[in-house]
């Protein structure tokens, strides 16, 4: 006779090789609750750390024992149903749930929306009911954003060929600007001049390789004529960046890119004024990065992509094709980014994200919202 109600197993993996048993410290649903593949559902704590148990499947999860019991290595903690029995009750107290946002109660009419566009309410699990009129709203809010202006006035000093040195002024002395300035001793297109830093008693003070602070924010204007000296603006926020940026440029400086010599720059990419592109990096052809904008180290853009104005991409990022950052964007190291997704202007993404669909300007993605990927 055909099992109707097929079940899945939660098993405490065999390789956990170091113990006999571990115990349950905590779930992280409610029995009863309805379960998406891979989605986390106990904690259990072994001799050396807390390890997350996922579910092997899509159903509604059912505890086997209670919080605290020990359990051998390769036994059930819990199932995964295909059908909520009737008979079934809430056996786990709400002392022993994860407060994070897992449990999912939706009106039909809202799982029909959710079907039809392939949308997972687990976007909306922090809403005690998700409607239809809230998951229409997230798909509204998660068209994507309009980009805005890429390349301004700006202007970019290139090296002429067989020219002369071009003399260049780091504005900033932390560590991206020490990165910059070996990115530009390593070509002899330019000359270092020093440093500026904001605070006039800074001067002097030697930043990297013997290279020191020359002059302080208040008076670089004052000492050194637009025509003849060009600006890289290396300060970590990027809203400061842009901000000093703009000003330096309504006085008339022009500004240089900071290209690493182990960087790959494809073929039809259209770059800013002020751009910096770290070792080892990659843009794909035909993309696009505006001016002030961060392509950090091991970073890599695919085919078709767009950096706005003073976003960042940090170490390790990895852009699929067509993807689209707005302006002062911050991704976070390691980020995964997939093919053809919009991440809107002032968003601001933890460090190991993996994002599947668009971002809306101004929202920011950490570990609090209980998943690292969106």
């Amino acid at each position: 006779m055909q099992n109707l109600n097929p079940t899945l197993s939660v098993l405490v993996p065999h390789e956990i090789v170091n113990d006999n048993d571990v115990k349950i410290v905590r779930f992280l649903v409610a029995d009863g609750t309805q379960v998406l593949p891979q989605q986390p559902l106990v904690e259990i704590e072994t001799s050396k750390s807390l390890i997350e148990l996922h579910s092997p499947g899509r159903g509604f999860f059912k505890a086997l024992w209670p919080v605290g019991t020990k359990v051998a290595i390769g036994q059930a903690v819990g199932e995964v149903c295909a059908t909520r029995l009737a008979s079934e009750t809430v056996s786990v107290s709400s002392s022993a749930v994860d407060s994070r946002p897992d449990v999912l109660v939706a009106t039909e009419p809202a799982r029909a929306v959710a079907a039809k566009h392939q949308f997972d309410l687990l976007h909306l699990a922090h809403l005690p009911l998700i409607r239809r009129a809230d998951v229409e709203a997230y798909l509204k809010l998660e068209e994507p954003a309009v980009p805005r202006t890429l390349f301004t006035n700006h202007r970019l000093v290139t090296p002429t060929l067989n020219g002369p040195r071009v003399p260049v002024l780091i504005i900033g002395a932390g560590g991206q600007a020490a990165v910059v300035a070996d990115i530009l001793l390593q070509d002899d297109r330019y000359q270092l001049l020093g440093f500026v830093e904001k605070d006039d008693l800074a001067t002097g003070t030697e930043v990297v390789g013997g290279y020191k602070t020359v002059a302080g924010g208040n008076d670089l204007e004052k000492r050194f004529n637009p025509a003849q000296v060009a600006l890289f603006v290396a300060i970590g926020s990027n809203h400061l960046r842009l901000k000093v940026a703009q000003h330096y440029a309504d006085l008339g400086f022009g500004f240089v890119n900071a290209i690493h010599r182990t960087a790959s720059i494809a073929v039809g990419v259209q770059m800013g004024a002020g751009l910096a592109v770290f070792a080892q990096s990659m843009i794909g052809p035909r993309s696009r990065i505006g001016d002030h904008a961060i392509v950090n180290t091991k970073a890599s853009i695919d085919h078709d992509g767009h950096l706005g104005r003073g976003a960042h991409l940090a170490p390790g990022c990895t852009l699929g094709g067509a993807v689209s950052i707005g302006e002062l964007a911050l991704i976070g190291i390691g980020c995964n980014v997939n093919l053809g997704v919009t991440i809107g202007s002032d968003v601001t993404i933890a460090s190991g994200f993996s994002i599947y669909r668009n971002v809306p300007n101004g929202m920011s993605l950490s570990t609090k919202i209980g998943r690292q990927w969106w």
